[in-house]
């Protein structure tokens, strides 16, 4: 579907009624990523849960809308030029939110920097939404103050891995800690096309020219600290774009954050542990002291 937001015309997709889940993609990818790690905890549940669980986890899992949608300059989403600053991505999530939702409450799920614009979205109208997810956020813009490990490959299929052709698959092999073939599989359906599907001249703008909000006092030891609602903040020990470190001080900002970080997991955390987040995101749903449905 498109939708036309401050001059921007906005692909989004929509699946599932209730209560309405913003998902936001990271930079310099797409929708892809987030319908792909999202999508198989509301269709799939674990085969060990007893009958009567399972009965009640799929009425929880069925209360949900599920919106998936591509920043400008991603994806589909046109009118990049249109967006100046980090600023004005937030004014155009925001915008987008307002259209889709109209007043409803919702939930918010930011992947890398969409976690950064969720953090913001949560410091603008902390009163909208419900519950907080973060999934290997930025926290701080400039990658030359972040504290990172360095790239380890925690597992290789080699005998796999002689099978790719080298020059598609290099950001595979520099970014994942998890190189196997399920890895790639999902690799090669949610990232690597949406990394080929951008306005690139834009992504390079931009990253320059406004990737951090011009509000954020991060290194004055203040952060968008007026959310109340519940957060589950959840990173990879492995990952070498946002590290764990810099994110963990957001805890005491966030006084109903649980803040999880798994070994063995890089930023691509959602498919190098997806039994693991498919795990702590049911549970993020299914704690809600509202109905899903309300």
């Amino acid at each position: 579907m498109k939708i036309t937001v401050n001059g921007i015309k906005c692909s989004y997709s929509i699946y599932g009624t209730g209560k309405p889940v913003i998902a936001i993609h990271g930079y310099g990818i797409d929708h892809r990523v987030m319908k792909g790690c999202m999508e198989p905890v509301f269709k799939g549940l674990p085969k060990n849960l007893q009958q009567e669980s399972q009965e009640n986890a799929s009425k929880i899992l069925s209360g949900w809308q599920r919106i998936y949608f591509d920043l400008p300059g991603m994806g589909t989403s046109t009118g990049a030029d249109k967006i100046k600053n980090a600023d004005g991505m937030l004014e155009f999530v925001i915008g987008f939110i307002n259209k889709v939702v109209g007043d409803k409450n919702f939930l918010v799920i930011g992947y890398s920097y969409g976690g950064y614009l969720a953090r913001a979205i949560s410091f603008i109208v902390p009163e909208r939404i419900e519950k907080l997810f973060l999934l290997c956020p930025v926290v701080i813009p400039d990658k030359r103050l972040r504290t990172l490990p360095e790239h380890t490959e925690i597992m290789k299929d080699e005998e796999f891995l002689s099978e790719l052709n080298r020059k598609e698959s290099e950001d595979f092999r520099k970014t994942f800690v998890i190189q196997t073939r399920r890895t790639w599989e999902r690799y090669s359906k949610e990232i690597f096309p949406a990394i080929a599907n951008v306005d690139s001249g834009f992504i390079r703008r931009y990253y320059r020219e406004g990737y951090a909000f011009s509000f954020d006092k991060y290194r004055e030891g203040k952060y968008f600290d007026n959310y109340k609602g519940k957060t589950v903040i959840l990173t990879g020990k492995q990952d070498s774009i946002v590290g764990y470190t810099d994110v963990f001080p957001l805890i005491k900002h966030y006084p109903r954050a649980t803040f999880t970080v798994l070994d063995g997991a890089g930023h691509n955390l959602q498919i190098e542990q997806e039994d693991e987040f498919n795990h702590i995101f049911r549970r993020f749903l299914f704690s809600s002291k509202q109905s899903p449905g309300s």
